[in-house]
Order: C-alpha cells, then structure tokens, then sequence
C-alpha cells in the first residue's frame, strides 16, 4: 500500500468517526428522545423535539467541532513556533488573559460597575480584550527580543501576572459572583447562537489556511533558523505570523467556549502518531479532524446522556486527554516531533 493510499484511508476513517460521533452527539442529551421521535423532530417543525435539536443540540456538536479544530491547529503551530512536543495553545498567555478578561467583568462588575452590560455580550467582549491584551503585549516583547525561548518565558510570566489578578478578584468578589466565573472557567459547548458559531468557524478557517498557505515553510522551520533561513525563509515573519494568527484564534475560542484544557496539547501528538509522517498539510489535516472527534467524544462524556448534569468538559478533556498522552509517552519512549 503507497503512503498516498494509507493516508487517504486514514482520513475517510476520521472522516467517517467524525460523522458517527456528530450524530451520536446530536441524538444523545439530556431529555431522553426515542429514534422515532428524533427522526421527526429533524425535519417537523411542530414536533416537541425539533427545537431541542436544532436550537441546542446541533449548535453544541458544532461548537465541539470547531473547538476541537481551532485548539488541534493552535496546539500544532505552538508546537511548531516553539520545537517544543509540551507546548500547547496556553503557553504564550493568551488564555489566562481571556480569564482576566472574564473575571474582570464577572468578579469586578460591582466595583468597575459594568452590570448595565448582558453578561451574554460581556463575558465574551472582555475575554476577547483580555485576550487581545496578553497578545498585543506578547507582540511588543517579540518586536525587541526575537528569541522563542524569551518569548515561552514571556508567555508564563503574563500567565503568572493574570493568574495573580484573578485571584485577587477571586478574593474580594461575593459568593455568587464567584461561583458563576468558577462555572464559566469549567468551559461549554451549550447555547451557542449562529453569530458566535460564524466567529469561531471564521477563527478556524482563517488559521487553518494560514498554515496550509505556509506549509513549506513551516517545515523548514522545523530544522531550526538556520536551516530555514537557507531555505529562504523569512523566520522572524512567520514566527510572527505564527503568533498572530495562534493568538487570535484561542482568543475567540476561550471568548466563547471558556478556557478547555488539554485539547491542543493532546491532539496533534495522537496526529503524528498515527500518521507518522511531518508533512505539515497532512498534519493540519489530520490535527483538524482528530480535534473534532476528541471534543466531540469528551462532549458526549461530559452531557452524561439520560441525566439532567453535565459534567465541566475542561475537567473531562483533561481526565481522557491525559491518559492518552502518557500512553503515547509509554509506548514511545519519547515524544515524537
């Protein structure tokens, strides 16, 4: 079997996990719906499950696929911009910044008076400046020291910094206040509406064809500056694109979504395990769709089916993510990169 043929099978199986995992995603809830009674509720609009289908299931298996493919790409690129198999979407701070950017306004909307805003626009709107902030800080650091490892170091400390700040909102905020940012940092899938699914899909493809636009070079820039820079590549501009594009993307993501751990770390050592291969477009192809079926999979974990709780899916990517990704580290001896 040609490599060509073993990867193109590969993909058709993703492919196919991926549209058994949607539907079973789709089908498996909360409130109990019979085969029946699900078929109909596809397609009849007065049938009491129709809106349950698509006003919340079908955009919760949408949001876990596009979650899954932004954090796979994001955790890729990391990888990549760093050399570093522990690298993931976290590392340059972008997601602590969007939990700033949350506590902000769930713990201080007293003392800052920001309860004239719905916490459905706000919560969102201040995790993407918190974002937006880390990023823009991380950009001016990599503009005067352009060197990865100072910028990985950089990333922890801005980590460290919003960390620290959000427990001192954590500290002085009431019971309540506090209680709803615990339950937003768990993460979510649910409520989604088409505006805030049409920005994470445009968040994704954006990334997606960034990185596919600049696969060769992002091979290159595998073998070291050096190497690269023989090659013709202009490192500093893809680092900095890489940056750019990672940063803009899990901002969105932690926006909408809350902060999902593990996803971007996990995911794109399962791709080159079972691709075994670093051609980066069959790479981001690959990572793209494993996302997609670990997120859902956690997502059907986490709706614990037949039961009115719902499991935190950060807490759930975490626990299956993890056993994973010491499996691998077990069975290889090493990471593979």
């Amino acid at each position: 079997m040609s490599i060509k043929t073993s990867h193109t099978r590969l993909f058709l199986y993703l492919i196919l996990g991926l549209i058994v995992l949607f539907c079973t995603n789709v089908f498996l809830g909360s409130i109990h719906i019979s085969i029946e009674e699900f078929f109909r509720g596809l397609y009849d609009a007065s049938s009491t499950n129709h809106l349950i289908i698509h006003a919340v299931r079908i955009p919760k298996a949408l949001s876990s696929i596009l979650i899954g493919i932004g954090l796979g790409l994001a955790g890729f690129l990391m990888q990549i911009l760093f050399r570093n198999p522990l690298s993931g979407p976290y590392v340059l701070g972008v997601t602590t910044g969007g939990s700033l950017g949350a506590a902000l306004f769930i713990l201080g909307s007293a003392l800052f008076s920001f309860g004239f805003i719905h916490p459905k626009f706000g919560i969102p709107l201040f995790s993407s400046l918190g974002s937006l902030a880390v990023l823009a800080m991380i950009l001016v650091v990599y503009k005067r020291i352009k060197d990865p490892m100072t910028l990985l170091i950089t990333g922890i400390l801005f980590s460290s910094i919003s960390g620290a700040v959000i427990s001192l909102l954590a500290y002085f905020s009431s019971a309540e206040r506090l209680r709803e940012f615990v339950f937003w940092s768990y993460g979510s899938t649910h409520l989604m509406n088409t505006y805030e699914l049409f920005l994470l899909a445009l968040s994704c493809v954006l990334c997606f064809v960034f990185a596919l636009k600049n696969a060769k070079p992002l091979e290159a820039f595998l073998a070291g500056d050096v190497m690269a820079k023989t090659l013709g590549v202009d490192v500093d501009k893809i680092r900095f694109q890489i940056i750019i594009f990672t940063g803009l993307t899990v901002g969105v993501l932690t926006a909408f979504a809350g902060p999902i751990a593990f996803v971007g770390l996990v995911v794109p050592h399962i791709s080159r395990q079972i691709l075994k291969t670093s051609n980066v477009r069959l790479q981001l192809i690959s990572v793209s769709l494993i996302g997609s079926l670990f997120v859902l999979a956690c997502d059907v974990v986490a709706t614990l089916p037949g039961s009115a709780l719902s499991l935190p899916i950060n807490a759930v990517t975490s626990i299956i993510g993890a056993p994973i990704l010491l499996f691998i580290v077990i069975k290889t001896k090493r990471f593979i990169f």
